[in-house]
Parts: structure tokens; sequence; C-alpha cells
């Protein structure tokens, strides 16, 4: 990377400036859009306009050709592992969610079974609401009731 001068540096595009609002006027790299638009061979700003990225390879040496080969594979390897990561991590925070929501299901879950379990036992006089013939036997009444309070009026009417 020693053979390569500063305009081939902007040309590589991986070079970052940091940017401060008081040094304005010494940040010449025309922006974001601009260095996207060099990578299609448009004219850049801060070069002045004056040459574009199909000449400069084609003004390259061999050994330059290469070298920009390299880091532009090299910067796509780190782009792809860096994609990668994101994905894994996406990937890991979905299933720590699932993980997480299924386990308070289930403890919710434990949580009744147990104050089932640990409820006392009733007396043999008592009638627990919560069994099948309670359950039975309120839905049978309320039928019942239902249909006096529709046939009552008519036999007494009629």
């Amino acid at each position: 990377m020693s053979q390569l001068s500063h305009q081939d540096v902007m040309f590589e595009g991986g070079g970052r400036k940091k940017n401060k609002k008081n040094n304005s006027k010494e940040d010449n790299s025309g922006g974001f859009m601009n260095n996207i638009l060099s990578c299609f061979g448009n004219k850049s700003k801060s070069e002045g306009g004056n040459d574009n990225t199909q000449e400069k390879w084609e003004n390259m040496t061999p050994e330059q050709k290469k070298e920009r080969i390299q880091q532009l594979w090299s910067k796509a390897r780190r782009y792809n592992n860096k994609l990668r990561i994101q994905a894994r991590l996406q990937k890991m925070a979905e299933s720590n969610l699932k993980e997480m929501m299924i386990d308070d299901i289930n403890e919710e879950a434990d949580e009744e079974i147990q104050s089932i379990e640990n409820q006392p036992k009733l007396k043999w006089y008592l009638i627990d609401t919560e069994r099948t013939f309670c359950k039975v036997w309120n839905f049978m009444i309320t039928l019942l009731i239902i249909y006096t309070l529709f046939v009552t009026p008519f036999i007494l009417t009629f």
C-alpha cells in the first residue's frame, strides 16, 4: 500500500475521516453520496472532476491492480463476516425471546398446578366447585331456570 498515492486512497473509498463541524472547509470528500457515486465511475467533486475510476484503473500498474483487488476482496470479506455476525446475533436474540416466552408460559402453568395441588383437602360434606360434578350440576340448573322462565308465562296465560 506504500505505492499508492493520496488519490488512490480516495479512490479506494475505505479511508475514514473524522467529521468535525468546525473543520468543514478542510473536508473536501463531497459526502457519502459522492463516495457511492465514485464507485460507479461518476466524476467525484473532491478530485476536481477530471478523473474517474475507470481511468484510474487503466492507469494503474499490474502490481497496483493486484494490490487493489486484494484490498477490495478483503473489504468484501470483512463486510460479509459482519453481515454473518449480525444475522447470527439476530437469530440468537429471536431464539432467546422464544425461550423466555416458553419459560414464562411453563412457569405460569407450574404455578397453577402447584396452587391446585397445594389446596387443602375438603371435608366430606363440602362441595368442591372446581370438580366436574359441580359444573355439570350448575349447567343443568341453569337450563332448567331458563326453561321455567319461558314456559311459566305460557302456562299461566293459557
